[in-house]
This record gives structure tokens, sequence and C-alpha cells, in this order.
């Protein structure tokens, strides 16, 4: 109901008349947050068994690793959801060959947590994987965005999918192992649980993102970029069918304006990995070599390892 609340409002405030300053607006997100806030409380002080055990949280290693799944999951909900009708769009290309462009980081992410979890077993850690994987998916995303320019090759954009699948594929599968390394035995299941619940917060959150941006942003890009008449309408909600019936000159001007949409959700996506490495800096070391039998030595509750 939360995240119902609160990121309805984000797609359909484009909708009112009066936008953000509809009341139905106002009132359906200052509910989600409220709703947030209820969940919380609810969570902390009254829940005999919370979904999300303070115990998980305030474990510094587990907080980081979860920390970069949620922001991972958010990234590519925020990236995708509107990249395959821009491919289309900007190259004038059918579905499939749209698809087949988009589809490097799907198949390459697989593949680099296969090869992620060899590598941790040979050298024995976790966390470097994490940091690496950060690093080249926001490299990705960075290479992305002259990729996604119209001009640009599709060479060009296989390579800065790939980039980034690999990357986030490699952090993605080392957090997960550093999650269920730096909790108890007993608490196993229940991080695995907090892992794919913040998944589909993260998708939602990534989501709702992504609709603002082209609901809320990019008529305001549209209006700078087209000079001539158009239907704001059809050009955002129904531009395969719109844009051929335009001349060439207002269609240029329509691409640079879903380009500019793209960029900035590739800019917000590259801020986003910030936070990410920050909280991984307060990870401890996991001991994978160690049993997770034996008894936790660390008063705080880490240092169990798979």
């Amino acid at each position: 109901m939360a995240l119902g609340l609160t990121l309805l409002p984000i797609i359909l405030a484009r909708s009112y008349d009066d936008n953000w300053k509809s009341p139905k607006i106002l009132g359906m997100f200052f509910s989600g947050i409220v709703s947030f806030v209820l969940l919380a409380i609810w969570e902390v002080k009254y829940s005999k068994k919370p979904i999300m055990p303070m115990r998980i949280w305030f474990n510094r290693t587990s907080f980081g690793a979860l920390a970069v799944g949620f922001f991972l999951t958010i990234i590519n909900a925020m990236n995708y959801n509107y990249y395959t009708l821009y491919l289309v769009v900007s190259r004038d290309i059918t579905y499939g060959r749209a698809t087949l462009l988009e589809r490097g980081y799907q198949v390459i992410y697989p593949v680099c947590e296969l090869a992620t979890g060899f590598l941790m077993k040979r050298f024995k850690t976790c966390r470097p994987f994490i940091w690496i994987g950060i690093v080249v998916q926001t490299i990705g995303l960075g290479l992305q965005i002259p990729a996604r320019a119209p001009s640009s090759s599709d060479f060009f954009i296989v390579i800065a999918q790939i980039i980034a699948g690999g990357g986030a594929g490699m952090a993605n599968n080392a957090a997960l192992v550093a999650v269920t390394g730096s909790v108890s035995k007993d608490d196993v299941a229940t991080a695995i649980g907090v892992v794919h619940i913040l998944g589909s917060f993260g998708y939602a959150l990534g989501s709702g993102l992504a609709g603002g941006i082209w609901t809320q942003y990019l008529p305001g890009r549209l209006e700078k970029h087209i000079t001539g008449p158009y239907d704001e309408r059809l050009s955002m909600n129904d531009p395969l069918e719109y844009i051929p019936s335009l001349d060439s000159i207002t269609r240029g001007q329509l691409i640079d304006a879903y380009a500019d949409s793209q960029m900035l959700m590739l800019i917000i996506a590259m801020c986003l990995a910030v936070p990410v490495c920050i909280t991984t800096f307060f990870m401890k070391h996991i001991d994978l070599m160690q049993d997770q039998e034996q008894e936790n030595p660390h008063a705080d509750g880490e240092g169990y390892s798979l």
C-alpha cells in the first residue's frame, strides 16, 4: 500500500490539469508516506515476527550487501523500462531487432554471476568482487549515455549493455554471498527472504522513477525541442503510430526529446552508485572457509560465513 500510494502519483500527476497541485495526487502521495512510517513503527515496536528483522539491518556487512542488491534492482528497472521503445523510435527498427540490441545485459548477467561464483571459491573472498562489479557497471552506464544517442552504432549499444550487465551480475552474486555469509545459520533463510523483498521494492521504485521521468520530464523536453505543432499525448502514448506521420524535422526533434529522458535516467543511475559504494566500505571481511556451525566469535552478530 505504501509503495502504491507513493509511486502512483509520480506517474499519474501529469494526467491532472493542476499536476502536483491536485488534492487527489497530494493526498495519495502523503498517505503513502504515512503508510511507510506506520510500517516502520509496526516492524520495530509491535511485530513479533518482522519481515525485516533488526538484527539483520544492524549487521553492517549484511546491510551493505542488501543495499547493493536493492540499488542494482532500482537501476535495472529504471533504465530498461522504456529502452526498447526508445530504440524502436530512435532507430526506426522493429521490436524484435530492438530486443536483440538490448539483450546483451540479460545474456551476460548470469554468465558473470557464475564466473564470480568460481572466482569467490578460488580466492575465498567476496567483498572485492562487489566493488569491481559496481565500478564496471558504472562504467557501462556511463558508456550508455553516448551509446543511446540516435546516431551511435549498434555495436556500441551492445558493448555498453554487456559491460553494464557483466558488472551488475558480478556485484549481485557477491552481495548475495555476503548477505548469507554474514548472518548466523538460523538467519540465512530470513536473509534470503529480505533480499527478495527488497528486490520487489527496488523494482517498484525503479519503475516508478522511470514512469515519473516519462510523464513529468519528457513533456518539457518535447516542448523545448519541437518547434512546430505536435500532439503531446500521441507523442508519448502512441509514438509508433504517430511518428511516421511527422515530417523529418519534427521527427528528429521528437527523438532528441526522447534521448534527453534516457540520459536523465542514466545520470540518476550513475549517481546511485555513490551511496552503494559508501555502504560497502563498512562491510567486514567474510571468511568463506569458516563453518557456519561454529559459534560466532563476534559480539555484534557478524562473522558467520558459508
